[in-house]
């Protein structure tokens, strides 16, 4: 495990508020209905700006807006922490993630002329006008397009990320083109490994109405899970080689509530909610009470925060290196890290 001094990126989620009810997302149930384990809040820029010390920001090459549960730019002060950090370095890289269906353009505007040279905006757009909302419910798309015109006009470097679903598979080259024209830097056409279990979701709106399905794609790369490897996760998680993302890339996670983790895969695991008769369930459970045991080894999770004392100091800690090598490597090591980045052929 690396150490303060060998830090390099911070990825930290600000938010947790969403105007997008996306049915595949942690964020809901289905769409329309927020995950109970969820509280919706905003990280304080006095905490954040407490988090980034200048001795931190001086240090490391990125710094990523993103998070599990919310979309960045609906934080009040994104602009005014962006503002903070170019000041201390105006040579570190921004890394926002969007659905880009908030804010005016006049905002937009502002966020471009506010950003340093080294960054990039990447849009969640997942098919064209009649597609898009399919899956990004409660967003829309001429609004997406103007604000990233607005944005890419002033300076701005955007990324367009489209997301491959059976409803939408016919539109990947026209959007390529849309996002050449307008002038995204770069477009990534992706598969979501959500359909690792089962072929399709069906939507259902607040009246516990279906109004449509979404399915795979017709050339899915994926592979999918046989429910006996669910079952049986728990025992074949120790055998599991991990290459551990957080190790190569020398990161670090900060959630909404403060707490240090080493990635956001780690970090979602206490708000996983599933419906009880979920295949991945056993699961769910399973990564809760591994990451449980690893959190009271450290003392409880109050000794993560950003709220209690510095990332240096959690980072360097003795329990935090010794714990979180164990987690990653030892024979108990943690569920979440075996299924992200373990060497399973079914994932």
């Amino acid at each position: 495990m690396y150490t303060f001094n060998n830090l390099k990126e911070v990825h930290i989620e600000i938010t947790t508020n969403c105007q997008a009810k996306c049915p595949m997302c942690a964020r809901t149930r289905d769409g329309e209905n927020l995950n109970p384990l969820l509280t919706v809040t905003n990280l304080d820029i006095e905490k954040i700006q407490q988090a980034l010390t200048p001795e931190l920001l001086n240090q490391i090459d990125r710094v990523m807006f993103c998070g599990n549960f919310g979309d960045p730019i609906l934080h009040p002060n994104l602009i005014d922490i962006i503002q903070y950090i170019v000041q201390i370095n105006p040579n570190i890289f921004l890394d926002i993630h969007t659905n880009g269906s908030a804010r005016n353009v006049s905002w937009w505007r502002q966020l471009a002329r506010s950003m340093p040279k080294n960054h990039l905006v990447t849009f969640g757009i997942d098919g064209l006008y009649d597609t898009h909302s399919l899956y990004r419910i409660g967003t829309n798309f001429d609004t997406i397009i103007k604000n990233a015109k607005m944005f890419i006009n002033n300076g701005g470097n955007a990324c367009w990320t489209f997301i491959i679903f059976k409803h939408n598979e016919h539109q990947v080259e026209l959007a390529e083109q849309l996002a050449k024209t307008t002038g995204f830097k770069t477009f990534q056409a992706k598969q979501t490994s959500r359909f690792l279990i089962n072929p399709y979701l069906d939507v259902v709106n607040k009246k516990g109405k279906t109004t449509h399905r979404l399915e795979f794609p017709t050339e899915s790369k994926l592979t999918f899970i046989d429910k006996k490897t669910l079952t049986n996760f728990q025992s074949l998680t120790s055998s599991v080689e991990v290459s551990c993302q957080v190790e190569q890339t020398n990161s670090v996670y900060i959630d909404v509530y403060g707490q240090v983790w080493p990635c956001c895969f780690i970090a979602s695991t206490p708000y996983q909610y599933t419906e009880l008769d979920s295949p991945t369930l056993g699961f769910v459970n399973a990564s809760k009470q591994s990451l449980n045991e690893v959190v009271n080894k450290l003392g409880g999770i109050e000794k993560l925060n950003i709220k209690t004392q510095s990332i240096k100091d959690i980072v360097n800690s003795e329990k935090w290196q010794t714990v979180w090598d164990d987690g990653f490597k030892g024979p108990n090591k943690l569920h979440m890290c075996a299924r992200t980045c373990g060497n399973f052929s079914t994932v």
